[in-house]
């Protein structure tokens, strides 16, 4: 028997490096999809190789420090998230940079592991719903949407906006 997996990456990018007031309006659009996303639902920040105090992840609620395959990472748990936290988010540098990406719902160990394995390559491999930046900060990402149609729609919705 063949068993298929099929997994799905949205992406919204700038068409060139914003000005700070575009910048700003890039952020708050980033935020606002998040939000409609993950409302009513736990949000988890997940990083790997990140170390105390730098990773926003130990100020913004309950965490875990854990080691898997050689990797260290860090998992933190809002359980509902605001759109003031979502905007400092946001606005982090690790997030910017895709350093962390944010899960809608709660990670269980198994999705832990598959993150860690997938941190480098595939990551959409790991068959968790996730928002990630690219590293320059122009290109946004969300991971095997549960609603795609939805996805498609807020997606769509910020291509427009930023081609304005």
């Amino acid at each position: 028997m063949v068993h298929l997996k099929e997994y799905l990456l949205l992406e919204a990018c700038l068409p060139n490096a914003p000005d700070l007031e575009r910048l700003g309006e890039w952020r708050q659009r980033i935020a606002n999809v998040m939000f409609r996303a993950a409302a009513g639902s736990p949000l988890t920040l997940f990083t790997v190789g990140q170390k105390k105090p730098y990773s926003l992840g130990y100020e913004m609620g309950v965490y875990e420090e854990g080691k898997f395959n050689g990797h260290k990472y860090l998992v933190t748990t809002i359980e509902k998230v605001t759109t003031e936290q979502l905007d400092l988010l946001v606005a982090s540098d690790e997030f910017y940079l895709g350093l962390i990406v944010l899960a809608i719902g709660r990670l269980s160990q198994s999705d832990v592991e598959n993150m860690v394995l997938c941190w480098q390559k595939d990551i959409v491999q790991s068959g968790v719903e996730f928002f990630r930046m690219d590293s320059d900060g122009l290109c946004f990402y969300w991971y095997n949407p549960k609603h795609p149609e939805e996805a498609k729609r807020y997606f769509a919705e910020m291509s427009r906006q930023n081609q304005a």
